[in-house]
């Protein structure tokens, strides 16, 4: 058993609970090695061996409750980014590290197995990283700035992605507060 892992999803479960999202994990009952190369090398490419094994893995062994495959390897992301939808029975997240960014990840990715899509159009926001191809999405999309609203709820605005703000925006006018990047314009 990976002490730090489960010390991390501990701590994420504290975490939740201030939002009023309740998560129960036995460390000795809810967590076990599984030796499958097929899953520790699947990526999000539904009907792959290895999403197909998890599936059915969690459908089938855990019937009715949120799993999670942390996947084994060296590196920042040896295995690939963490990923779910509400097509997959789990999340697949990749190794944890010791920094605690992974928190954020899983946080992130247990979204997405609830069914909320990103903030911005798309899977990734590379269709809308910079000015003209923003400026085109929105032209081609219906023309208005509603065209950036990915995921269609209300309290988050319309917005082209992280990678937009990364290559368009001057970080000199950028402070991080409490983990939250505010850029003044």
């Amino acid at each position: 058993m990976n002490i730090l892992l489960v010390q991390r999803i501990l701590s994420f479960k504290s975490c939740t609970q201030d939002a009023g999202i309740h998560f129960e994990l036995d460390p000795v009952l809810d967590w076990y090695y599984l030796p499958n190369t097929n899953i520790n090398n699947m990526d999000n490419s539904l009907g792959s061996t290895g999403t197909n094994q998890a599936n059915d893995i969690a459908s089938r062994l855990h019937p009715g409750k949120l799993v999670v495959f942390f996947r084994y390897g060296d590196g920042n992301t040896p295995t690939g980014n963490g990923f779910s939808d509400r097509m997959y029975r789990f999340v697949g997240m990749p190794s944890w590290d010791a920094s605690g960014h992974d928190i954020g990840r899983l946080a992130h990715d247990i979204g997405h197995y609830f069914g909320l899509a990103h903030p911005f159009p798309g899977s990734g926001d590379t269709d809308t990283d910079e000015y003209i191809k923003t400026a085109e999405y929105i032209k081609t999309h219906g023309g208005t700035p509603e065209a950036l609203d990915g995921d269609k709820i209300p309290d988050t605005p319309p917005e082209a992605g992280e990678r937009y703000y990364k290559i368009n925006v001057n970080p000199a006018k950028c402070s991080n507060i409490n983990s939250v990047s505010v850029c003044v314009y």
